[in-house]
């Protein structure tokens, strides 16, 4: 009762003073002196283990487990009469209600020692509640760092080392760390991926997969570590249900990789200026025909890599505005406008249909950049054009990592080969056959489409559509692979395939027929960002 007025009379202190958001003053003040509490006890863990720290029942466990219970019943209370709208329900009142039952548990029994020791866990919500009382919305790196550290990692620990005072409180312990890890993705798809987090995308990633390969290794560690020194009761059995809450935690943090990786992976790439589109794989004689454009059309379109705006200029229309949201996009198209300004059609091939790094060294800096008409444009190419074209353009940005995959692909089988010399297989071959009928169905999968699908700049809409119709994925793979792929004016699959496009096999605007017409037609594009 003392603590529960206490908790009211600071409430009602910091809001007559107007200080901050409300919402936090009673999380601050529990999480500041939990928190206390909890270093002096890691200390105490450090010097003498889990078991002896469990033992340690004593007033202050008892009193600290006390005054958390009066803070849960007070910010629901509180919670409930003033700042309603502010308490989530996972965070604020599903969690209180669970510790209050807990709490009463862990009193009832003497066992409150238990939760003194794990409340170094509490350090990263002082560190919320200061951010959160202050106004502030982002989040930084470090606190999914102190996050992993103390409600993944060290729960982990505790977690197993509780399993010799109870098995119900190691299966409580359990569930809580389910919800840590909910909490954990929730924070790195709203706050790790965003722009504010001053790391590239492969970096945030890297980190990300660094910490499913650490809280993998905790488990595998204390699992291993209680079976070679024989502590687990009904060893059979405890083994089975520990190798399963191990594979159960390890997929629930490989889902956080997959959906920030699909969710932030395109939008990453626009906001750190990376090409996702190295070519543009929407048909555009399926366009023209079906939109039926004349030399009287104004025409808006997306800019991606730039092909079909140009065909659209082979096409003769009036006038194309190209717009797009990612820098690194406009920019190959501006240099492609300046090339076709500037450059032979020998060298204006050589850059873009075989990625010359050599033509590019020798006509950037004299040629292309004075004509490239954006600042940003020539910001990228400076930065980035002499490793794009080094390491092949056709495999720059995101789809390039999809392009060099079926690259290597088509190497191995022979495929590229045959493209070149524009052969398709003779007959029919019974091992060929099953190949192609097993990797239909693999790439048909909707679980494979969740990690490739932002390798190809396909955004959630889509990837909701092909994972509804795994059958008409499976069917189209296979159409390609045996019919669409070896068609004589398919440059889509040829470019990607074997690597570069040929003089026969090519965009439309690659070809010498049309270049001229390009270079008389230019000026009738607009970039717009």
């Amino acid at each position: 009762a003392m603590n529960c007025l206490g908790c009211l009379v600071l409430y009602c202190a910091l809001r007559q003073s107007g200080w901050g958001n409300k919402a936090w003053y009673l999380t601050l003040y529990s999480s500041a002196v939990t928190s206390v509490v909890g270093v002096y006890f890691g200390w105490m863990l450090f010097c003498h283990g889990f078991q002896e720290v469990f033992s340690m029942e004593s007033a202050l466990t008892r009193g600290v487990a006390w005054f958390f219970l009066a803070y849960c019943l007070m910010d629901l209370i509180t919670g409930r009469a003033d700042y309603r709208s502010d308490m989530e329900y996972d965070s604020g009142t599903w969690h209180h209600i669970c510790y209050v039952f807990i709490l009463i548990v862990l009193l009832a029994g003497g066992h409150t020692a238990i939760f003194a020791a794990c409340l170094v866990e509490e350090i990263p919500t002082l560190y919320l509640s200061v951010t959160r009382v202050n106004r502030k919305n982002e989040l930084p790196l470090a606190f999914a760092c102190l996050f992993f550290t103390t409600r993944l990692v060290f729960h982990a620990v505790a977690a197993y080392a509780v399993l010799e005072v109870s098995v119900t409180f190691f299966l409580i312990a359990l569930a809580l760390l389910r919800q840590h890890m909910l909490w954990f993705g929730k924070w790195w798809s709203s706050h790790g991926m965003q722009a504010h987090v001053q790391m590239t995308l492969y970096k945030k990633l890297g980190l990300l997969g660094g910490m499913v390969v650490v809280q993998i290794c905790t488990h595998v560690w204390l699992l291993t570590n209680h079976l070679a020194r024989g502590e687990i009761r009904a060893a059979l059995t405890t083994e089975v249900f520990h190798i399963c809450a191990c594979l159960y935690f390890t997929v629930e943090l490989l889902k956080i990789v997959q959906g920030s990786y699909r969710k932030g992976f395109i939008h990453g790439a626009i906001e750190e200026w990376s090409i996702i589109y190295n070519v543009s794989w929407e048909d555009p004689a399926i366009e023209i025909e079906a939109l039926g454009f004349n030399e009287e059309d104004v025409v808006l379109t997306i800019s991606s890599a730039g092909c079909n705006v140009l065909d659209y200029l082979v096409e003769g229309v009036k006038h194309v505005v190209a717009a797009d949201l990612n820098v690194a996009q406009l920019a190959m198209l501006d240099l492609k406008l300046a090339g076709i300004k500037t450059l032979t059609h020998e060298q204006f091939f050589a850059l873009w249909g075989r990625s010359d790094n050599w033509v590019f060294e020798e006509v950037y800096h004299s040629v292309l950049r004075p004509h490239l008409r954006r600042e940003e444009s020539k910001e990228f190419w400076d930065k980035n054009g002499t490793s794009l074209f080094e390491n092949n353009i056709m495999f720059a940005g995101t789809s390039g990592l999809m392009a060099k995959l079926f690259n290597i692909t088509a190497q191995l089988t022979g495929a590229a080969a045959l493209l070149q010399r524009r052969t398709k297989p003779a007959g029919k071959n019974k091992l060929t056959e099953k190949v192609i009928d097993a990797c239909s169905y693999i790439v048909s999968r909707p679980w494979l489409n969740s990690w490739l699908a932002p390798l190809g700049g396909i955004p959630d809409q889509q990837l909701a559509l092909m994972s509804s119709r795994p059958d008409k994925v499976l069917a189209r793979f296979k159409e390609i692979v045996q019919t669409r792929m070896w068609q004589a004016d398919n440059y889509f699959y040829y470019g990607y395939l074997v690597g570069v496009f040929s003089q026969d096999c090519c965009p439309r605007y690659m070809s010498k027929e049309h270049f001229h017409k390009l270079q008389d037609r230019i000026d009738r594009v607009t970039l717009c960002h």
